[in-house]
């Protein structure tokens, strides 16, 4: 079983994992922070565009074996939360996301979840 586990949205209906431009950015953050395997699930098996907290099939109890857990965006944050799930919360990494317009956003982002996933390691 891998540690770390990475919280999304919904699935894209038009792109694989092979395809999507917000799995391949992940995949670099993951990277950077030296983490090569990971899990990852999103809060829905179907695509919903207007996802809410009612809408969600994903059960919390499965995340806790985790010892990290990463969500996307301000949703999957806000259902870990208020299920009193311990996790990082990182910015949507999809191309929509305005943030990644300033350059500077994304090494910060990739440095803060280097800097999650290595909290207390060798503990």
């Amino acid at each position: 079983m891998n540690r770390v586990i990475v919280i999304g949205h919904s699935p894209n209906p038009n792109k694989t994992a092979e395809t999507s431009p917000t799995l391949g950015k992940l995949k670099k953050w993951m990277t950077s922070a030296g983490v090569y395997e990971y899990d990852f699930v999103n809060l829905v098996d179907e695509f919903i565009p207007n996802l809410t907290l009612k809408k969600v099939t994903l059960n919390p109890g499965s995340l806790k074996k985790y010892k990290r857990r990463i969500t996307l965006g301000n949703l999957a944050d806000v259902y870990l939360t208020r299920n009193k799930v311990k996790h990082f919360k990182a910015p949507h990494p999809s191309g929509l996301n305005r943030q990644f317009n300033d350059k500077t956003f994304e090494p910060k982002v990739m440095n803060n979840i280097k800097e999650y996933l290595n909290e207390n390691r060798n503990r």
